[in-house]
């Protein structure tokens, strides 16, 4: 019986090879690892591999729908430190971006009417205490958020609150002033967790990027 002199079964790398240049593609990698210094196409794209791990490229900053408001002293007739405190609290509650680092100066600790609240900042590590003040950056949890917040009521507490990226959520200045950023859904249920003469203080700023620094 003759033997079967059918070609073998093929891999598909006949094909590719017809379909895809690799010498020109060789050509480009060499001509480029030359052009930046390389010997050789293998250290070329080591090099370009960690490069991009280590420093990956930024990704383009997404739209922001979230606007700035404003809570200041002198729009409100009360307690404006503490109204201050609860506006932060509630801010901080609603917003879906993860919190990143509080940081905050100003703070005196013989001032201080809620010693509980001290006691939270003054346990943790980056938190600088002196006798005359407490300041610090500190990753922000609720936790912390909310001790700070009770702690407003001391001369000059300043803060600014932002997220994991780095881009402000809450800022506190010169005790008088107040900004916080939330998209309008988001707004509505901050001012639902606060009393009506509060939220009634509550203005909106012009329309402006997350990412704008004061």
């Amino acid at each position: 019986m003759p033997a079967d002199e059918s070609p073998p079964p093929s891999d598909g790398s006949d094909e590719l090879d017809e379909q895809v240049d690799f010498d020109e593609i060789r050509d480009v990698l060499d001509t480029a690892a030359h052009d930046v210094g390389h010997e050789d196409i293998a250290s070329f794209v080591t090099d370009l591999l960690v490069e991009t791990i280590e420093d990956p490229p930024e990704a383009p900053p997404e739209p922001s729908d979230e606007t700035r408001y404003s809570f200041r002293e002198a729009a409100f007739d009360g307690d404006y430190d503490e109204a201050a405190g609860r506006v932060t609290k509630a801010a901080a509650a609603v917003t879906p971006r993860k919190l990143g680092t509080l940081d905050f100066w100003g703070l005196s600790p013989s001032s201080s009417a809620d010693p509980d609240a001290l006691a939270v900042l003054t346990a943790l590590p980056g938190v600088r205490h002196t006798d005359d003040e407490l300041a610090g950056e500190i990753r922000a949890t609720v936790e912390t958020v909310a001790a700070l917040a009770d702690l407003y009521s001391t001369p000059v507490v300043e803060a600014v609150l932002t997220d994991v990226e780095g881009h402000k959520m809450v800022e506190r200045r010169d005790g008088h002033y107040l900004w916080f950023w939330l998209s309008e859904d988001r707004f509505d249920r901050a001012m639902a967790r606060l009393p009506s003469a509060v939220a009634a203080a509550v203005e909106r700023d012009e329309l402006r990027d997350v990412n704008e620094s004061e």
